[in-house]
């Protein structure tokens, strides 16, 4: 806190909690730490008298001494000097409506400030602070009351009704009543009519009333003596130091979203009232343990006497002193209300009070270090070393019940129906039927670890079991679930109780209430109860607790606590993106100073250069009654579809990310489980120039050009020098013979030029197949949606056939496309249309129908071709857009068709007629559904129109597709093997008559 002196509290819709100091600025907390505005970082100063929240336009509008301005995300600006206005006196008040924002100063002038016009209007009549049921408008000024009824009349309470009032701070609505605080009291009205008023002489603690609060039933006066309450109007309760709150000048009150009351004073800075229902007992020596007689009364057990618990008085009185006995470990009651105390070494001791007697039954067994006891109503259970004492109430008969019992002494022991269990240094045992059972580590899963401490069975029959290093479930399926690894603060259980459906668990580092379900579920909900919540002394150990119907009651080395158990484990816990940042600076307010009010907007997304794909997104999520119970979990869909392991941890790391589209989605939970609203972010990265598309497809075009171009200029070349060559033959026969050297070394220069032209278009062809994707990307990148295999087979050494392939988050799209021509020409012709159908599906934000893209395919090409009317090129091409989430295909298809394999039946669906590449329109999808097997055939017509070596016939597509039928029960590669297979061999040694592919996908 910068300052103790505090004028104003409010609570933001992300419980950040916003404090208005006098010296030091505003400050604002998140649960964590404290961020303070002040005249450093640009407020005109530092005395500020309250402040007003613009949520929804993310302002803050501060009253200061002397001054009004507004706090934005970027900057501080002063309302006053902006606007040409002048605020000589304190700013007593903010307030915001719309667009509108009032200044009520210390003079009694209100200043109004229209935030869209930049315009002022100052007025002695204030703005109204109240509406009541009525629509009448109540509108208090330094020393006046006015009401603007809503008839459109006036009343001036001050001269009308004579009120003799000072100084009103603040008014309200509660129950029925409107409330007026003033300096001499509160004036209540009962609609337009005073009916009382309240100061000390009605038992207020001071007539100087500052702020009042109305949460529910209850109405929470700030005085300059303290705080004070009322449900009635007519007691009221004052809080001091033993309710954690000092008698000082209470200025302001908030309440945030879990309903704890703030309270801001003059001097001694800000307080929160926790709920907790914690009562604490002093105690003159140490109490040990409790228990509970037959008629519900509460005991309490130190090493030398019993205490009762007086509900009259709210406080333990002594009930029984044992002179001569100083070691006392448990204690029970019988249904007689007889008493049953362990002595240290000595043994159990019995005590009736109608007789005023002992009667000692003293064990004389040495080995006897610990003992514990248990009521069932007939018979009271003693657990020794060496075995079980059975103890009948009404006989006086005492059992000793031997058997094998893996322990050197007993922690504790409880009745289960009709078996009796026993907890041990070492284990857990079973008495029932006259047998002991172990249950140990050979004969159950996740055994506990360690000494087990206590146990207790809930409402549902499981056994809960407190060990030394964790804690445990027992439904007795030979299976025990471990809660050791739930993060609780510390896996040392000491004790457990049960309260209705609420286990309570004792650790040195505080209580932890658990919620117990019907059916065990590994993650388990809970809380900490520790000095947050009241619990001051939290070192608790062995027998610290014990339940009854309504409370935990638990012990500690100075005396007692009551705890009425709540579940507030559904509260719900605003949460926020607060930054997102790398190497120590923003990468969402670069060019801010970074204010106290920044909040990451999730409807804005984050743009990103490729250098910034390591970063740290910074997030909080507030509930002040459970500070150390806030679970958060968050994933990066794009990265990682898994949520997080729920975790206390602020902070999430990313590092190295690819270019593309991040959603990070972040919920919290007051538990490890039942996670409430998700927060959505969007983060886009940007690639590097070097690995887009057009920039690959650029170059692409370049070497081909350039290889073109060097083909070009060598062949005109070599034509050249042939005429050359032919005219020196036709004027030079006679002399042939004595030019045969020379001819020959010019042929020599021509067969290394025809090499090197060959050595290009190898080089072209590397190109173009890096630009098709392999069957590894292929198979990594469609993993768990579809099968691919492809066949490509270039007539010449570069190709003007090529296939495509796109994978989104739902849905994907495959192509293959047949560019008119082959060799260098069909190969340019394909660049281009590859280009320009990557351009179209990467730019796409949802899934299209293969009709819309190609249209848009065929204007793009259109602008590159078409008009020129010497150029008649074109192309055929089948694309489908495949959607995972459906089971569905789209297709649409020029000049092409595809083959459909499903339920042992092959199916042909045809494409569209070429005068389409011309005319732009008529496009249609023809959809259909698949399943797991499907198999979709793409081919360009070299593979059906080669005609055969052996009779010089095509193969037609009658011939492709009764081989895919004739191998439809091979696994897909080998299948596409053999249609490859099957193509060389029906060529044989023909010439290829155009370029080759066929690509085939299979449904997983």
């Amino acid at each position: 806190m910068p300052s103790s002196i505090v004028y104003d509290i409010k609570t933001d819709k992300y419980n950040r909690i916003w404090i208005a100091t006098f010296g030091g600025g505003i400050a604002c907390y998140d649960g964590i730490k404290f961020k303070v505005i002040n005249a450093d970082n640009g407020l005109n100063n530092d005395l500020i008298r309250n402040i007003a929240l613009d949520e929804k336009n993310n302002r803050i509008f501060v009253g200061s001494q002397g001054a009004f301005e507004v706090i934005t995300r970027d900057s501080v600006i002063n309302l006053s000097k902006i606007l040409n206005d002048s605020i000589n006196s304190n700013v007593l008040l903010t307030t915001v409506v719309g667009n509108t924002v009032y200044a009520s100063t210390q003079d009694g002038l209100v200043t109004m400030v229209d935030l869209k016009k930049q315009s002022v209007e100052r007025k002695t009549i204030p703005v109204c602070f109240l509406i009541d049921n009525e629509n009448n408008q109540w509108l208090p000024n330094r020393n006046n009351l006015f009401i603007k009824l809503a008839n459109g009349n006036w009343i001036d309470y001050k001269k009308d009704k004579g009120l003799d009032i000072i100084g009103i701070l603040d008014i309200t609505k509660y129950k029925n009543y409107i409330l007026v605080a003033t300096r001499n009291g509160i004036y209540v009205f009962d609609k337009l009519n005073l009916v009382k008023v309240i100061n000390q002489k009605s038992g207020l603690r001071k007539d100087h009333v500052r702020c009042m609060l109305a949460d529910n039933n209850t109405l929470w006066l700030g005085t300059r003596n303290g705080l004070v309450n009322t449900t009635d109007l007519e007691n009221f309760n004052d809080f001091d130091s033993k309710n954690g709150i000092d008698e000082c000048d209470i200025k302001c009150m908030s309440l945030d979203k879990n309903g704890l009351l703030w309270v801001g004073s003059g001097s001694n800075g800000v307080f929160k009232m926790i709920k907790s229902d914690i009562i604490k007992y002093n105690f003159s020596a140490e109490p040990i343990t409790f228990a509970s007689d037959s008629k519900k009364n509460i005991y309490a057990l130190t090493k030398n006497s019993i205490k009762i618990y007086n509900k009259d008085s709210n406080n333990f009185i002594n009930y029984l002193s044992l002179p001569g006995f100083d070691n006392f470990r448990h204690f029970c009651f019988d249904k007689n209300n007889a008493i049953y105390l362990t002595v240290g070494e000595k043994g159990v001791l019995k005590y009736t009070t109608t007789k005023k007697t002992f009667f000692d039954y003293k064990f004389s067994r040495t080995d006897n270090p610990s003992m514990t006891l248990l009521n069932d109503d007939e018979f009271i259970w003693f657990g020794f070393k060496r075995g079980l004492l059975k103890y009948n109430i009404t006989t006086n008969k005492i059992d000793t019940i031997t058997g094998k019992v893996h322990a050197n002494y007993f922690q504790d022991i409880l009745k289960k129906e009709s078996a009796v269990w026993l907890a041990t240094g070492d284990g857990l045992t079973k008495y029932d039927e006259n047998k002991f059972t172990e249950v140990s580590k050979r004969t159950t899963k996740n055994f506990p670890d360690g000494i087990i401490n206590s146990i207790e069975v809930d409402k549902y029959k499981h056994i809960w079991i407190a060990a030394d290093r964790g804690l445990f479930c027992y439904e007795g399926k030979e299976t025990f679930s471990n809660y050791r690894k739930d993060g609780f603060p510390n896996n040392e259980i000491w004790d457990i109780a049960i309260v209705d459906t609420f286990l309570f668990a004792a650790t040195n580092k505080g209580l932890i209430q658990v919620a117990i379900k019907p059916k065990h579920n590994k993650n388990c909900i809970y809380q900490v109860i520790n000095k947050r919540n009241g619990l001051i002394d939290f070192d608790l150990t062995d027998k610290a607790i014990f339940s009854d119907s309504t409370y935990v009651w638990i012990a500690h080395e100075n005396g007692a606590y009551r705890y009425k158990p709540s579940n507030q484990l559904k509260m719900e816990i605003p949460i926020y993106i607060s930054n997102i940042y790398n190497d120590n600076e923003s990468l969402v307010f670069r060019k801010s100073k970074n204010f106290t009010n920044q909040i990451v907007d999730p409807s804005i997304p984050l743009e990103l250069y490729f250098k910034d794909n390591a970063f740290t997104i910074e997030f909080k999520g507030v509930n002040y009654n459970l500070l150390d119970n806030v679970f958060y979990s968050y994933r990066l869909i794009g990265f990682n579809a898994n949520w997080s392991i729920p975790s206390n941890e602020t902070k999430a790391v990313y590092a190295n990310l690819n270019p593309g589209k991040y959603v990070f989605e972040l919920s919290a939970s007051n538990g490890k489980i039942n996670f409430g609203e998700i927060v959505s972010y969007t983060i886009n990265i940007k690639p590097p120039f070097y690995l887009t598309w057009w920039f690959k497809t650029l170059i692409g075009i370049i070497i081909l050009m350039v290889v073109y171009s060097i083909i070009l200029f060598r062949t005109r070349n070599i034509k050249l020098q042939n005429a050359v060559l032919e005219q020196k033959v036709t004027h030079r026969t006679k002399q042939l013979n004595l030019k045969s050297v020379e001819l020959e070394k010019s042929n020599n220069e021509l067969l290394q030029k025809d090499k090197l032209i060959t050595e290009s278009l190898e080089y072209a062809k590397k190109i173009q197949e890096s630009i098709l994707p392999s069957q590894e990307y292929l198979d990594k990148q469609f993993d768990k949606i579809v099968k691919t295999s492809a066949i490509y087979l270039p007539k010449d050494i570069v190709s003007g056939d090529f296939f495509y392939t796109y994978k989104g988050d739902k849905y994907n799209y495959f192509a293959l496309v047949d560019c008119t021509g082959h060799g260098v020409p069909g190969a340019l012709l394909s660049f281009s249309v590859n280009s320009i159908l990557h351009g179209i599906i990467d730019n796409l934000n949802e899934f299209k129908e293969p009709s819309s893209i190609l249209k848009k395919l065929l204007e793009g090409f259109s602008e590159i071709y078409i008009k020129d009317q010497d150029v008649k090129e074109s192309f055929a091409i089948s694309l489908i857009g495949y959607r995972q989430d459906l089971k569905k295909i789209y297709f649409s298809g020029i000049s092409q068709s595809i083959s459909i394999l499903s339920d042992e039946e092959l199916k042909e669906i045809k494409g569209q007629n070429s005068f389409l590449i011309y005319n732009k329109s008529n496009f249609i999808d023809t959809q259909l559904e698949v399943k797991k097997g499907d198999r979709i055939y793409f081919y360009s017509d070299g593979y059906y129109d080669q005609k055969s070596e052996a009779d010089n016939r095509r193969m037609y597509k009658s011939g492709l597709n009764k081989q895919i039928v004739a191998t439809k029960n091979l696994p897909l590669h080998k299948q596409v093997a053999s249609l490859k297979e099957h193509f060389i061999n029906f060529k044989g040694n023909k010439e290829q008559i155009d370029d080759v592919a066929l690509f085939v996908v299979e449904v997983v």
